[in-house]
């Protein structure tokens, strides 16, 4: 993937996949769950989105500053690594109000989220022999999803749990794949 990164060493190789896999399995588990409390309320469900993407925030900025001199893209992924790491500390900070502004923040979350796979899976296109359009259908159905989310925040809460259920399972996949794919840059290099 020439266009993201530069040479690596072995061990940058084993963090960066393992790290990438940790936030897909955090991920996934937090829409698979999700889906499966609909009925939770609405504070519990802030309080555990918020550390879920705090979470997400806080790994994202460390493999990007970790591997600043070797990722072409780090600044970008820093980027978003802070907007993950404020989403998150507002939701975790403040649940009474984040019950009412949930849907917006989730979804705004979600769609800037799933621009950066939409663009990830384009920049893989170029490469031969990447899997990209796994990650373009993923970032193109959590797009969808999270304009759902978006413009319709009152259709009640079991619909946009479900919407934020499916779009998190989503990230989880991506993360899960690119994990994969970059454990094989490893085995390749």
């Amino acid at each position: 993937m020439k266009a993201l990164t530069t040479k690596r060493t072995m061990s940058e190789l084993n963090f960066q996949w393992f790290t990438l896999l940790l936030v897909g399995i955090v991920l996934t588990f937090v829409g698979v769950w999700t889906l499966a409390s609909p009925t939770e309320s609405y504070l519990n469900l802030s309080v555990a989105f918020g550390f879920s993407i705090l979470a997400a925030g806080v790994l994202e900025m460390v493999f990007s500053l970790m591997f600043r001199k070797r990722v072409l893209t780090w600044k970008w992924n820093l980027a978003f690594g802070g907007i993950d790491l404020f989403v998150g500390s507002y939701l975790a900070l403040y649940p009474s109000v984040t019950m009412l502004l949930i849907p917006y923040v989730i979804g705004f979350w979600m769609l800037v989220r799933s621009f950066l796979a939409i663009g990830s899976a384009i920049d893989m296109r170029s490469q031969k022999g990447l899997r990209w359009r796994l990650i373009l259908y993923t970032g193109i159905i959590t797009t969808l999803l999270s304009l759902t989310v978006l413009s319709h925040p009152i259709i009640g809460r079991v619909g946009i749990i479900s919407y934020i259920g499916l779009s998190f399972v989503a990230f989880g996949i991506y993360h899960i794949y690119l994990s994969l794919i970059v454990k094989n840059w490893k085995r390749n290099t």
